[in-house]
């Protein structure tokens, strides 16, 4: 993808890192709106530390994976007290592949104690998502300075299976710490193909009007 919105971990006030990974050479990387670098080589990659609780918006001006990874755990790691949490990755969709629905689950191990679903949405969206079938309330949702979007770090239960949906597409992140232990996946992605190779033309917005693929 070449647009994506790396969400804070909840509770993990010393940040997170991330890589963007070039798909082909000459790659230019914008991080919030402005130009970062540009990664020579296919397959290089350039590595950022967020030391704080702060979203990211990346762009990228051909398609680039972008990979996100929780932090240790420790205070002087990812922010948690005692020994809660350590390294997880991450493989972030774009933002244009938003599912309407999806499911996540819990990982459910005896060291696992406290488990969110992330969830990424439009910022007109707010009041249109629901977890198990009830409306989430605005108010859990933040603004993100970067870009058009909010976003939600929601705890859930364990075990548990957590249905997300919204009619307008949402980023579902389901993640969890432990002592010295954590996970983290992203709940799916449309894979709906953003690299169109054709254009649409029309004159107008009526249903009638002739529409050109070119």
């Amino acid at each position: 993808g070449k647009n994506y919105v790396l969400m804070p971990f909840a509770t993990q006030t010393g940040g997170y890192t991330y890589k963007v990974v070039a798909a082909y050479d000459s790659t230019q990387v914008f991080i919030n709106g402005t130009l970062n670098t540009t990664i020579l080589k296919k397959g290089q990659w350039i590595y950022q530390n967020v030391t704080t609780a702060t979203p990211v918006c990346i762009k990228t001006d051909k398609a680039a994976y972008v990979v996100q990874y929780m932090k240790n755990g420790g205070a002087n790691c990812n922010g948690l007290s005692s020994t809660n949490g350590d390294a997880a990755i991450l493989i972030m969709p774009d933002v244009n592949q938003r599912l309407l629905k999806t499911i996540v689950g819990t990982a459910t191990t005896s060291n696992m104690n406290k488990h969110w679903v992330n969830i990424l949405i439009d910022k007109t969206a707010k009041k249109a998502v629901k977890l198990n079938g009830t409306f989430l309330a605005s108010t859990n949702f933040t603004d993100i300075a970067c870009g058009n979007y909010s976003f939600a770090q929601i705890a859930v239960n364990n075990p548990s299976s957590n249905i997300v949906e919204c009619d307008s597409g949402c980023v579902v992140v389901a993640y969890g710490v432990g002592p010295y232990e954590s996970y983290s996946y992203s709940a799916g992605a449309l894979f709906e193909n953003v690299e169109y190779d054709f254009t649409v033309a029309r004159k107008g917005s009526c249903p009638s009007e002739p529409v050109t693929l070119t």
